[in-house]
């Protein structure tokens, strides 16, 4: 099995990273580090013949061919996507880009998505039939819509025939620690 990984050096692309690695299938990284870290990579190193393949740049024609494409790449927190704000509207285009390599190989897609696109919520915990509470101006959460949008689009279209899926991802509230 051939898998691409988007925002690879990231907390959950790593550890993704890692479980896929640890199958023994091959495993090409994205990451523009931003947020991510090589260091979070350290489990490649102990792999034979292995390397990260972390590209910094675009993910446009990445080279091979794959059967699984995970995108989790995304400037998840505030402080991030606030000091990067140009770097939300590229997401978007990386979500378009990882999409099309899925489409050109017939590979399955997972994109993660976040709250984020519900804006700052009215309810507590939000299902997700929840409208959301978003500001119009906001950024963040226009972004991460875009992204869920188009992917679920993607799986839809008879043209594209991408099997998409999307996993929404939650920070549990002090109350649901346990």
């Amino acid at each position: 099995m051939e898998h691409l990984v988007s925002g690879a050096a990231g907390f959950i692309g790593s550890h993704l990273c890692d479980r896929l690695l640890a199958e023994r299938p091959s495993v090409t990284g994205l990451d523009n580090l931003i947020t991510g870290a090589r260091r979070n990579l350290r489990i490649w190193r102990s792999i034979p013949n292995s390397a990260p393949g972390i590209r910094r740049h675009a993910y446009i024609d990445v080279p091979g061919r794959f059967d699984h494409v995970w995108h989790l790449a995304s400037l998840a927190s505030p402080k991030e996507y606030l000091t990067h704000p140009s770097k939300l509207w590229s997401g978007s285009t990386a979500t378009r880009n990882m999409l099309e390599i899925a489409r050109r190989d017939g590979a399955r897609f997972l994109i993660t998505s976040t709250s984020e696109c519900y804006g700052d919520p009215l309810e507590h915990p939000q299902v997700e039939t929840y409208w959301g509470n978003v500001n119009p101006s906001a950024c963040a959460p226009a972004t991460t819509k875009v992204s869920a949008t188009r992917s679920h689009d993607h799986g839809l279209s008879p043209h594209s025939r991408v099997r998409t899926n999307i996993a929404r991802i939650f920070t549990p509230t002090a109350a649901q620690w346990p």
